[in-house]
């Protein structure tokens, strides 16, 4: 299994992060939010602010979701999603935040789309 993180599965631009924001909807969790949009493909864009705690913090934090963004691709719903991490993010421990970002993802999934 490739671990690189294609061009593709990202999502880049300020206007694909606003579109996530403006038309799609946020689940709220412990330390983070996820936004998400439904679509074609899944794709993933990363907000970590330097409020969150230094770099390493950071890159902690955007390394962890990349991984399970790619080990676990099933768990994410069809569609563009945003995390946006929070100062709460950077205390958890790995299984405590790979927990919460899970329940984060399955209750995603049970909401209702938009129309």
């Amino acid at each position: 299994m490739s671990q690189a993180f294609p061009a593709q599965a990202r999502l880049k631009t300020a206007d694909e992060f606003a579109l996530v924001r403006a038309r799609g909807f946020v689940q709220r969790a412990s330390g983070f939010r996820v936004g998400f949009l439904p679509g074609q493909q899944r794709r993933l864009g990363l907000v970590v602010s330097a409020q969150v705690g230094g770099a390493t913090a950071r890159n902690r934090i955007k390394r962890s979701v990349r991984e399970h963004f790619r080990r676990h691709a099933e768990l994410w719903p069809r569609g563009d999603c945003v995390f946006i991490a929070q100062t709460k993010a950077a205390q958890f421990s790995a299984p405590d935040f790979f927990f919460a970002l899970e329940k984060a993802l399955v209750q995603l999934s049970t909401l209702p789309r938009p129309a």
